[in-house]
C-alpha cells in the first residue's frame, strides 16, 4: 500500500470512491496508480500510428494495401477508446455519459482491432497463392468484383466495432450502475455474460484463426525461398536481420492478444496485464515503421534527384588501321517505385583476330 501511495503521490492520478459504485466486482483491482503510464502508452501508440498513415499518404515511395493502412487506423480508435476520459477526468468520480461512451467503446475496438488484424493477414496469404494482377489485365468484371470485395473488408472490422459497442450500451443502459471506471483506469461494463466472457471469447477465436494464417504464410514463403535457392544457386540467401525482427514483434503481438483474451476469461485480472493491453498500439508502430521505406523519410535519406544522362560505353579496338567504333549511349532507368538504378560505368575491350593479311573478322 506504501508503495501506492508514494507513485501517487508523484504522479497525481483521478481517484475515486469505490465503496460509492455499486455493482463493482470484487475481483478487479485498483490500478488507479497506474493511470500515467497507462495513458502514456496509449498516446504514444496513436501519435505513431497517426504518423504512419500520414506518411503512407504524403510520400510517393511508400506503398501499402489498404487493409493495411485500415490496421492502422484501428489502432487510433482502439487508443482513443482508453483514453477518452483523458479529456474529463471527473469521470473517474461521477460517471456520466462519458463514462457510458467510453464502456461502448472498449468493449467494441478489441474486437475490431483484431477482425482487421485478421483480414490483413488473409491478404497477404492470398497474394502469396495467387500471380499478381499486374502482369495481365483483368476484365471489368472481375475488377469491380475486387473492388467490392475491398470495400467489405474494409467496413467489416467497424462493423464488428458498432455490433460490440451497441449491444454494451444496450446492456449498460438497464442499469447505470453496471459502467463505472471501477479499475481506475477506464470505465469499462460490469457484465459478465458479455463483457467480461463474449468479447474475450470472440477475440481469441479470430486470434487462433490468424496465428493459423501466420504459420501458413511462413510455410509458404520458406517453400518459395527454398525453391528459388535451388533454381538460382548464385542468388543472395541471406534473410535481412529486420525482416526477422518485425515478423518475431509481429508475432509476439499476435500472442500477446491472445494470452490477454484467454486471461480475461479465466478471471485472473492482475495490473501487468493491463499494461500489455496498453503497449499494443506502440508494439504495432514498432513493427511497421522500422521498414526501410519509412525510416529513409522519417530520417530525410533522401536520393539525390539528377536528371537522366547519357553514358558513353567506350570501346577499345587493338587493330591499328581499323576505323574507330561509335560509342553507344545507355540512359539511365528509373522504376514505378521510384528508386533509380545505379548503373556502373561499362569500358569494353574487344580484341579483333586478324587472319593473315586479309581483313579482320
Amino acid at each position: 500500500m506504501s508503495y501506492q501511495i508514494r507513485i501517487a503521490s508523484v504522479f497525481p492520478v483521478p481517484m475515486y470512491d469505490r465503496q460509492s459504485l455499486l455493482g463493482d466486482p470484487p475481483f478487479v483491482p485498483d490500478l488507479a496508480y497506474l493511470w500515467t503510464p497507462f495513458i502514456t502508452f496509449h498516446v504514444l501508440g496513436e501519435a505513431g500510428s497517426i504518423l504512419l498513415i500520414l506518411t503512407y499518404f504524403f510520400s510517393r515511395n511508400v506503398h501499402r494495401h489498404p487493409t493495411l493502412v485500415n490496421f492502422w487506423i484501428t489502432w487510433i480508435v482502439y487508443s482513443v477508446s482508453y483514453s477518452v476520459l483523458l479529456y474529463d477526468r471527473r469521470q473517474y468520480t461521477h460517471p456520466d455519459t462519458l463514462c457510458r461512451v467510453q464502456a461502448a467503446m472498449v468493449d467494441g475496438s478489441p474486437s475490431m482491432v483484431v477482425t482487421a488484424g485478421l483480414i490483413a493477414v488473409i491478404q497477404l496469404w492470398r497474394r502469396m497463392h495467387r500471380p499478381s494482377q499486374a502482369i495481365y489485365k483483368l476484365p471489368a468484371t472481375t475488377k469491380q468484383k475486387s473492388q467490392i470485395r475491398l470495400v467489405l473488408c474494409i467496413i467489416a472490422p467497424y462493423v464488428v466495432f458498432l455490433a460490440f459497442g451497441i449491444g454494451s450500451a444496450l446492456v449498460g443502459r438497464r442499469d447505470s450502475l453496471l459502467t463505472n471506471p471501477s479499475n481506475g483506469l477506464y470505465c469499462s461494463l460490469k457484465e459478465d455474460g458479455f463483457s467480461r466472457y463474449g468479447i474475450p471469447a470472440y477475440c481469441t477465436a479470430v486470434m487462433s484463426c490468424l496465428l493459423g494464417f501466420e504459420v501458413a504464410i511462413a510455410v509458404k514463403y520458406w517453400k518459395i525461398r527454398t525453391t528459388t535457392s535451388r533454381a538460382f544457386t548464385l542468388l543472395k540467401r541471406d534473410v535481412h536481420f529486420s525482416l526477422i525482427l518485425r515478423m518475431l514483434l509481429f508475432n509476439v503481438i499476435s500472442v500477446m492478444v491472445l494470452s490477454i483474451s484467454i486471461i480475461f476469461i479465466s478471471d485472473w485480472l492482475v495490473p501487468w496485464l493491463y499494461m500489455m493491453q496498453a503497449t499494443l498500439p506502440l508494439f504495432s508502430v514498432c513493427v511497421f515503421g522500422t521498414q526501410q521505406d519509412f525510416l529513409m523519410i522519417w530520417a530525410c535519406w533522401r536520393r539525390p534527384t539528377t536528371k537522366p544522362q547519357l553514358r558513353s560505353l567506350h570501346i577499345v579496338t587493338s587493330g591499328a588501321n581499323l576505323p574507330p567504333i561509335p560509342s553507344i549511349g545507355v540512359p539511365d532507368t528509373s522504376f514505378a517505385g521510384g528508386f533509380r538504378t545505379r548503373s556502373a560505368s561499362l569500358s569494353l575491350s574487344i580484341e579483333r583476330v586478324t587472319v593473315s593479311d586479309e581483313e579482320p573478322v
